[in-house]
């Protein structure tokens, strides 16, 4: 029997649902998560104010640009887990995050400077490509590579997996695990392809939030939603636990009574989404976007998870004497402040994995191990080694792109291949389309897929 509590919960649910059913036609936006910001990160987020500060939980929607200063570093999480992390002076776009008819998420990433990790999962009929200085570049797999720009030359390392580098205008190149790829656009006749990966100083710390997302997503006996993101920081910052007529309801930890959870944040316009909830805890992006928040007598609040499509801000239900619901602007401002503002409030104590110093010297291993990258130096034998190209699929092996002289592959240190002259398959290509569906998740406002 379901407790009166419980049929009020279920009750408000659907009618809002109902209500969010009629806009679901008309959205046409995806957003992901910014999970980590330290530093100086500014965002662009499309509405024509430029480049502002960045706050971990902020959306990244379709369109924006970060960018990271001297000091600053940051880190974005798709819905499956997807992580794209820039180091210090580095800028990435991101020109597509769309839905296509089938369902699958489309999402194109563009680098433009600086050093960038890209911790990919290929899961399902979903579509992530990399784009730099004329390069595109597809995980095969789930696979983690790392990219940088030193000059006008463009170096992609694999670190696990494979990934298939097309240059523009010429044939692609399968680069390996432990294998880096380097080009200059200025001189797009050859490319490099060595045997071994040199350590960067921001290599520890993308270790370091590789293992804390791995560890925390996997250690969660609730999860049965195919979103990956934002788990790590629930099961990091709080507990699920059982409540009769309710199923699990997570809470967090470090709270003290009469704490309320929009106490503290921001709201955040975005052009197609208008105003978004950004939290100013560390765990605040699926409470806050998927579910439902319940204050419970015997309990405080709680978040009951309902999973679909994201959504500006969740329902609340219920709370205490006096409690009122934040009203979601109609208009202001781009970043309207509440409390303390969206600045992440971490508990006493509890540092947030990567937010350390950088440490400098360690190298990538291309030994397996957890993640396919432990701190054991390469060997010096092993960098810049020659390989032989990649050949097209189904074509001879590549000669030189100018036809009067060859350019045979040499074994010797820090030569550069020719590309052949077959032609090149295209890359880049944006993909058009939405999913429609329809989803329990309930919210004030629209829906967003």
């Amino acid at each position: 029997m379901f407790s009166r509590n419980a049929l009020r919960v279920l009750f408000v649910g659907l009618a809002l649902a109902l209500c969010a059913i009629l806009a679901l036609a008309d959205s046409q936006v995806r957003a992901v998560r910014l999970s980590f910001v330290d530093g100086k990160v500014q965002i662009d987020r499309g509405d024509g104010s430029g480049l502002g500060p960045a706050y971990m939980n902020m959306p990244v929607t379709q369109s924006t640009r970060l960018q990271t200063g001297d000091d600053g570093r940051a880190e974005v999480e798709l819905e499956d887990g997807t992580a794209v992390r820039l180091a210090h002076n580095t800028s990435v776009d991101f020109p597509q995050l769309s839905l296509s008819d089938s369902g699958a998420r489309l999402s194109t990433i563009k680098f433009d400077s600086g050093l960038a990790y890209f911790d990919v999962k290929k899961s399902g009929k979903d579509s992530i490509s990399i784009t730099s200085n004329d390069l595109g570049i597809a995980a095969k797999h789930s696979s983690r590579l790392r990219l940088q720009q030193d000059g006008s030359q463009v170096a992609v390392a694999v670190l696990d997996g494979e990934a298939d580098v097309t240059p523009k205008n010429n044939p692609e190149v399968t680069v390996k695990k432990g294998e880096t790829f380097k080009f200059n656009p200025s001189d797009s006749t050859q490319y490099y392809l060595a045997k071994g990966i040199d350590p960067a100083p921001s290599d520890d710390w993308n270790h370091e939030r590789e293992q804390y997302l791995d560890q925390y997503a996997s250690n969660n006996a609730y999860q049965s939603s195919p979103l990956s993101y934002g788990y790590s920081d629930l099961n990091y910052y709080g507990n699920f636990i059982p409540v009769d007529g309710y199923g699990p309801l997570w809470q967090p930890a470090f709270v003290g009574p009469g704490w309320s959870p929009f106490a503290n944040g921001a709201w955040a316009f975005y052009p197609g989404l208008g105003y978004s909830w950004v939290s100013a805890y560390p765990w605040g992006w699926l409470p806050f976007h998927y579910g439902s928040w319940i204050f419970l007598p015997n309990y405080g609040w709680c978040w009951q998870p309902g999973f679909g499509s994201f959504i500006p801000v969740t329902t609340v239900v219920g709370g205490p004497a006096g409690f009122r619901p934040p009203p979601r602007p109609i208009h202001g401002p781009g970043i309207i402040p509440v409390g303390e503002g969206p600045r992440t409030i971490f508990p006493s104590g509890r540092l947030e994995p990567g937010l350390g110093p950088v440490t400098r010297g360690s190298a990538i291993s291309l030994s397996a191990g957890q993640n396919g990258a432990t701190k054991t130096p390469i060997e010096p034998g092993m960098r810049n080694r020659s390989l032989e190209p990649q050949p097209e699929r189904g074509m001879s092996t590549p000669r030189s792109s100018h036809p009067s002289h060859s350019a045979p592959h040499s074994s010797s240190p820090s030569v550069p291949h020719s590309f052949a002259s077959t032609p090149s398959r295209s890359f880049g290509t944006m993909f058009g389309g939405f999913q429609r569906g329809l989803s329990s998740t309930v919210s004030h406002g629209s829906r967003v897929h």
